[in-house]
């Protein structure tokens, strides 16, 4: 699989693309933006493991 990024919500995985999400959600490109919590000091959240815990899994489901 080709995504770049996971999202961990209700002990369930989604891997995602990080640029369709983007492109699809002002709060996804926020929170992808450079100089915001996803970016730490210059590094990039490809390959890494996002932690939601305001969503259920069952939700994100339905928005992907």
């Amino acid at each position: 699989m080709l995504a770049d990024v996971t999202i961990v919500m209700d002990r369930q995985l989604f891997q995602v693309h990080r640029c369709v999400l983007v492109a699809q959600s002002l709060y996804f490109c926020a929170m992808f933006e450079p100089g915001k919590g996803m970016h730490e000091e210059g590094s990039s959240t490809a390959g890494k493991k996002i932690v939601m815990k305001d969503v259920s899994a069952g939700v994100f489901r339905v928005l992907l």
